[in-house]
């Protein structure tokens, strides 16, 4: 594993001060992968998933021979995931000069995925990862907690509607830079509050490489 980041940003957001829960659930998650150092030898199968038009797309067929930076992100109503997202998207020209293609992956339901590009006006792959089983199979997912659960409602995110099943799982805020031959590095963000700082790390990694 490569590093992940722990520096707390200044001014968070209201959604972020709301939902500190979420935060730190992930964050754990993290904090846990960095101290086993479970991924540092690891290659990665990509898996096929619906992009949102809801037609399936083999990840290992579409990136093949390249590099891929992959982020994970919870939902389109998460501010710091929609945010990261945005910023991925102002590196994504740099990032095919340098050889890898970029696709974001997410458990919300395929309607709810396809707002999400279109809201945020991006030119890469996102896909619809059920239940985040591929999270889940990286070790980068959860179960969020009854008391978060009820906090999202609250405030009109349901999740179980919004995904369009269940689980309760989650992906950690996460990116993976994967290279051609499917070894990968984790960047996790640490932090309990503030801007993603993950896609960040993975893209200065990326650039300098």
């Amino acid at each position: 594993m490569s590093a992940a980041s722990t520096a707390l940003l200044p001014s968070p957001s209201a959604q972020e001060r709301r939902f500190p829960s979420i935060l730190a659930q992930s964050a754990a998650v993290a904090e846990r992968l960095i101290h086993d150092q479970i991924h540092s030898a690891a290659a990665v199968t990509l898996p096929v998933l619906e992009d949102g038009h809801d037609r399936p797309v083999d990840l290992t067929r579409t990136f093949a021979q390249r590099g891929v930076l992959l982020t994970f992100y919870v939902g389109g109503w998460s501010e710091p995931c929609t945010r990261a997202l945005q910023e991925l998207e102002g590196y994504r020209e740099r990032l095919a000069e340098r050889g890898y293609g970029v696709v974001a992956v997410s458990p919300e339901a395929v309607k709810r995925l396809h707002g999400t590009i279109e809201r945020n006006g991006l030119g890469f792959l996102a896909v619809h990862d059920h239940g985040s089983r591929f999270a889940l199979s990286v070790g980068l997912a959860f179960r969020i907690e009854a008391e978060v659960r009820s906090a999202l409602r609250s405030s009109g995110v349901r999740i179980q509607v919004w995904n369009g099943e269940a689980s309760g799982q989650l992906p950690v805020a996460a990116t993976l830079l994967i290279g051609a031959d499917r070894h990968y590095q984790v960047f996790a963000h640490t932090g309990r509050i503030g801007p993603r700082t993950d896609v960040t790390d993975a893209v200065r990694v990326a650039l300098a490489a």
